[in-house]
């Protein structure tokens, strides 16, 4: 296809697999570029939802969703 790839010395690769997800989405190393390196985190789908996890971290991307509500919180609803 034409592609290669330069060598850099400051290229870090991290592994961000569906096993074992970055736990910010890369939130952290694009706060230290000046978001020049980008999340990589994704919304929850059918393809993902086995392995899906709630990130806590401060440093945390979001998927530029964003939601206003309230919830009752009851029995029916917290099972």
């Amino acid at each position: 296809d034409g592609s290669m790839w330069v060598f850099d010395p400051r290229l870090i690769l991290e592994s961000n697999t569906v096993e074992s997800p970055l736990q910010d989405g890369g939130g952290a190393v694009s706060l230290e570029t000046a978001d020049k390196t980008k999340c990589s985190n994704v919304p929850r789908t059918f393809l993902n939802e086995d392995n899906c996890t709630l990130s806590t971290q401060a440093s945390a991307c979001n998927v530029g969703i964003s939601v206003d509500a309230t919830f009752e919180l009851n029995d029916d609803n917290i099972k």
